[in-house]
């Protein structure tokens, strides 16, 4: 186990805090003008990006201030664009609690020094609320919120609802979800619940603004991304699939690939053995809106934000959902798409030993027939402008 000492933590901590605390409690006052809203989450994408378009919004009402721990931290201030309507970022100690009893203890430490440095800058902002989107980096300030009776409103990106948001909901005003039929969700809480989505990241909705590519009616364009980490079952398995599809069907392709940084060469070998009228591969692309708006077909994981953008821009779908989530939850976010006609699912564990299944799904999915067919059934629906729709809840809850 680490060696932690009692003040493990505490530079964190902006000076004489403890002086400061007691003074700031002792002068707690109802004086929320302006007001303030704390975002709370975790570091990873799955729950900063819905949580930036959110707070993009409410930053023309609202002083919007950050928590998070040190992945989520260094992300924020690294980007000066999204730095711009966030008051004030802070860091804070937090830990996830899994693995051996010694880690969990670890975590169980740095949470709870995490809470202390949470309850000073509640106290210190008085904020009108705190939103959590998820995470265990959002535990310190929701304790805090709760402890100081500040309002808590939860947003869950998946179809299942994640370990902090269950044990938070009790306390909450409102759960948000990004799915509309949300699992692990108890009944008694089903009343605090409404279905809005998920937002889409700005900078994917202003690409997909871009001009549509010129259609070539002989080409498919199939976009395959793995997440934002890629997927080495990606690079094994689909271009494998696409060796042994029909000549014919191959020289229509136009594809796209996301891969690992290691695996350049494996999947260019792998691509060469291939009619393929066209092959990019990268471990990177930056313009993913602009691919998703000119694609006819992608291949991808079924993360919530992943989800949300394949549904904004109409985009028929092959879901891999990564077998190893929490709670299997990119199953059931894929199944949300599949239920409504826009999308196939093929599970992890039926790619390992043949690509049999994945051959017989792309043959059916690259005809433009089918594409067609079920880009007209992704035409029926729309989640646009879900970040404003949150902020007008948000405003609705303080009025």
């Amino acid at each position: 186990m680490k060696n932690i000492s009692g003040t493990q933590g505490i530079e964190h901590l902006p000076k004489n805090w403890k002086k400061n605390m007691f003074k700031i409690i002792k002068k707690y006052s109802k004086d929320k003008n302006p007001q303030k809203i704390i975002i709370a989450s975790g570091g990873t994408g799955g729950h900063i990006f819905p949580a930036q378009s959110v707070a993009e919004i409410l930053s023309n009402r609202y002083l919007m201030i950050w928590m998070t721990d040190k992945r989520g931290y260094t992300f924020l201030t690294k980007d000066s664009k999204y730095m711009k309507y966030i008051f004030k970022t802070h860091k804070l100690l937090s830990g996830p609690l899994q693995g051996k009893i010694k880690d969990k203890l670890y975590s169980l430490i740095k949470t709870a020094l995490g809470v202390v440095q949470a309850t000073y800058y509640v106290v210190y902002y008085k904020p009108a609320m705190v939103i959590g989107f998820g995470g265990y980096a959002s535990i310190p300030v929701l304790v805090a919120a709760m402890l100081f009776a500040v309002p808590i409103v939860l947003h869950e990106q998946n179809a299942v609802l994640g370990q902090v948001n269950r044990i938070f909901i009790r306390f909450a005003k409102y759960l948000i979800s990004g799915f509309p039929n949300v699992q692990k969700l108890e009944n008694k809480y089903s009343t605090k619940v409404t279905f809005l989505g998920n937002p889409i990241r700005n900078n994917v909705w202003e690409e997909g603004q871009k001009r549509k590519d010129k259609v070539q009616h002989n080409e498919i364009k199939l976009l395959i991304i793995g997440g934002s980490q890629g997927a080495q079952i990606f690079c094994d398995k689909i271009p494998e699939a696409i060796q042994k599809l029909p000549d014919k069907l191959q020289r229509r392709l136009v594809i796209k690939q996301q891969i690992l940084l290691h695996s350049g060469d494996d999947v260019a070998a792998k691509y060469k053995n291939t009619c393929v009228k066209k092959i990019e591969i990268s471990p990177f692309f930056n313009n993913i809106g602009e691919l998703m708006h000119n694609s006819d077909l992608i291949i991808a994981r079924a993360g919530a934000s992943t989800i949300a953008e394949i549904e904004y821009f109409k985009l028929p779908a092959l879901l891999i959902p990564f077998a190893a989530a929490k709670d299997n939850h990119q199953y059931y976010n894929a199944r949300y798409l599949e239920e409504k006609g826009t999308a196939l699912t093929i599970q992890e564990k039926d790619m390992n030993s043949t690509v049999e299944d994945l051959i017989m799904i792309l043959s059916m999915l690259l005809d433009k027939k089918q594409l067609k067919k079920m880009r007209d059934k992704a035409n029926l629906y729309s989640n646009a402008q879900v970040a404003s729709k949150i902020a007008v809840k948000i405003n609705q809850l303080l009025m």
